[in-house]
């Protein structure tokens, strides 16, 4: 979508001025990042902003992206064609071969799914969006339901056919089948929807590809019958270099991915490509896009050398968030790189401030230095394997009630755990706010 620089402009100038003439609220900059939009080797900044649907709603439209120079000064703006949505992010990524794109992406309708448009800003009279709302569908999907249960797929003129996740009986009281599989409504089909789309870095200073994954989603958007992964390269358009046909990517039913606290959503993206899997999270904080950037730089530390190795190694990499308040957020990462005698297994627990986005260490938490700390470590953790003999294990998270301290066997098989009730640790906690709900 090419827009009216002009237009854009006016437009930003007004946002910039608090002018309401045209807009329902207040704006907002949702998301801000700095990015080489021309090429030239200089930084600038780029900004997300958006006006709140209703008082009190996560839900921002009348989005608009704005460039400015290192003093401030809006270089151009372009408005992406993103009607708007949930949890408003900022990326970047080499693409084109000139400078760096930005990428938007945003949460949209009740099944929130991924909305992404990539913009173009090396010529600021020339804006492009360069990945739009059609690329955004992914690869070319349509579904039908068949008798006896199953799901007939077309994919870019190839078909699958797969079974219904559910027991018969769910069919059956959604009036979709019969007792005997017969079909009775046959109008009804199942419909792909974009739930995954990331950006993986090029090998070598090569340009960077995306790794796009869909969900193909029957009744109500809650049994998907499919997963459906695509790779692609911009090369005067996205070119579709690789897709793959899941029924099935089994993980963790357990795992805590999505979640709302506070003012700030942790959602998950997917990534799937030759086997491998990577299921990672982003993080958006409303009204804070510098501690939202903070925090994702912190997760992408974690998630994107896995992402990185897909298509060349084999991968896995998946999450749970066993705590999150209003003060702290604790995550564990499971990841699995290599095969065979390469395999490396890592447990990768993440604990965060939510004030400022730093990466808390244990002696954040506890006073380490007290001479009392081990032998009470020790006491308490008699039955687990963690050697507490020493020094306090560095690696970590909260669950909501035990402090976890995480410590990797001595033959690099696996890691023993040892849960530690906080309670007991009243007397060495150094800000107990931190572990509030």
């Amino acid at each position: 979508m090419k827009c009216n620089k002009f237009l854009s402009t006016l437009a930003a100038l007004a946002l910039m001025a608090g002018s309401g003439t045209a807009l329902a609220a207040e704006p907002v900059c949702l998301a801000s990042i700095a990015a080489d939009t021309d090429g030239d080797g200089t930084q600038e900044t780029a900004e997300l902003w958006g006006t709140q649907l209703t008082s009190g709603s996560s839900y921002y439209g009348d989005l608009l992206l704005m460039v400015k120079n290192k003093n401030g000064k809006l270089i151009t703006a372009f408005t992406p064609s993103l009607e708007g949505g949930y949890a408003n992010l900022l990326q970047k990524g080499h693409f084109t071969g000139k400078g760096e794109q930005l990428v938007v992406r945003s949460l949209s309708g009740a099944a929130q799914n991924m909305q992404v448009r990539i913009i173009d800003a090396a010529l600021p009279d020339a804006v492009q969006e360069i990945y739009t709302g059609s690329d955004n569908m992914g690869v070319d999907v349509t579904a039908f339901y068949r008798p006896d249960f199953k799901a007939q797929l077309d994919i870019d003129g190839e078909i699958e056919m797969a079974k219904l996740p559910h027991e018969q009986d769910y069919y059956i009281d959604c009036g979709l089948y019969d007792a005997n599989g017969n079909l009775l409504k046959p109008y009804r089909a199942p419909q792909a929807q974009m739930s995954g789309v990331t950006v993986v870095k090029g090998a070598d200073g090569a340009r960077d590809w995306l790794a796009t994954l869909q969900n193909v989603s029957g009744v109500n958007g809650e049994d998907v019958l499919a997963k459906i992964a695509g790779c692609w390269e911009y090369d005067h358009g996205w070119q579709l270099l690789d897709r793959e046909f899941y029924t099935q990517i089994v993980q963790n039913g357990e795992f805590r991915r999505n979640l709302v606290f506070g003012n700030g959503m942790l959602y998950r993206q997917q990534a799937v490509l030759d086997g491998s899997s990577i299921t990672y999270p982003l993080m958006a904080v409303e009204g804070k896009p510098e501690l939202q950037n903070t925090i994702n730089n912190e997760l992408q530390k974690v998630w994107q050398p896995y992402a990185d190795a897909l298509g060349t190694t084999s991968c896995e990499l998946d999450y749970t968030s066993p705590f999150a308040g209003p003060e702290m957020m604790s995550l564990v990462f499971f990841g699995v790189m290599g095969e065979g005698d390469e395999e490396i297994f890592e447990r990768l627990p993440l604990n965060i401030a939510m004030d400022t986005g730093k990466v808390l260490d244990i002696g954040d938490v506890l006073d380490t230095k007290n001479p009392d700390l081990l032998p009470v470590l020790a006491l308490l953790g008699a039955e687990d394997k963690v050697d507490f003999s020493k020094e306090v294990p560095s690696s970590w998270y909260y669950n909501g009630k035990n402090l976890v301290f995480c410590q990797k066997m001595k033959d690099g098989t696996g890691w023993n755990e040892a849960a530690i009730p906080a309670a007991e640790l009243d007397k060495f906690l150094l800000n107990k706010d931190l572990l509030k709900k």
